[in-house]
Order: C-alpha cells, then sequence, then structure tokens
C-alpha cells in the first residue's frame, strides 16, 4: 500500500523535530543547572556578606 500524502510529511517532520527537541532539551537543561549553581553562589556570598 503506498502512503498517502499527509503521511509522510508526518512522518518526516516527526523525525526532523525530534532530534531538534532533544538538542534544545540538552542545551536547556545544562543552562538551568548553570544558573541554579551561579544562582547557589551567588546567595551564599550575600549571606557570608550579611554576617
Amino acid at each position: 500500500i503506498p502512503p498517502t500524502k499527509t503521511e509522510v510529511p508526518i512522518q518526516h517532520i516527526t523525525m526532523g523535530v525530534y532530534p531538534l527537541a532533544h538538542h534544545i532539551f540538552k542545551v536547556l537543561n545544562i543552562f538551568l543547572c548553570q544558573l541554579f549553581l551561579f544562582f547557589f553562589f551567588f546567595l551564599e556570598s550575600f549571606q557570608r556578606k550579611e554576617r
């Protein structure tokens, strides 16, 4: 059975979008980790100034 016209683009889009989404998620994850670490160190230094 030959695939219909709507079936092929959807499959092609998902094949193209999934790795992109995966890459974006990885970048976001790294960015959030760095942001969290920066915030943590900022709070630490701020608390030291208070004392």
